[in-house]
């Protein structure tokens, strides 16, 4: 399904745009190959401009800086060091106080009441300190 959207991204970019939280998700599926499937589809996506670093997608990225999976934190680490540098070099320096929020799941500010996503969709892209991810 995820091949399916990125292939309607490339002909359809309005009408998958809206969907892009939804396929983002699969970045923290349990099966590393759908979540490596999906990072190398979306990196391409973004590289080709079809889809642009807007909403909670660049926070999900950078999760993947501190997956399990040793290839994946390697893609990731080069996605952001050599493509978003080039792309997009202010993107982590604007974007640091809102990441900061978000994975630690802190609802504290008012900005982040307002986030449509679920309680269980915060907990699944937040590495809270206190459980089994705090060496992350």
């Amino acid at each position: 399904i995820i091949v399916m959207l990125a292939d309607f991204c490339v002909r359809y970019t309005a009408l998958v745009d809206c969907y892009m939280a939804k396929i983002s998700k699969c970045l923290c599926d349990p099966c590393e190959l759908v979540r490596r499937q999906t990072f190398i589809l979306l990196s391409r996506l973004l590289q080709t401009d079809y889809v642009k670093w807007r909403g909670v997608l660049f926070l999900r990225f950078l999760l993947s800086l501190v997956d399990e999976s040793e290839k994946i934190r390697q893609l990731a680490d080069f996605l952001f060091g050599n493509i978003l540098k080039a792309k997009a070099p202010l993107l982590a320096y604007n974007s640091f106080v809102e990441a900061v929020f978000v994975l630690n799941d802190c609802h504290a500010h008012m900005g982040n009441k307002k986030s449509q996503n679920s309680k269980v969709e915060n907990r699944m892209f937040s590495i809270r300190g206190n459980d089994r991810s705090e060496e992350r």
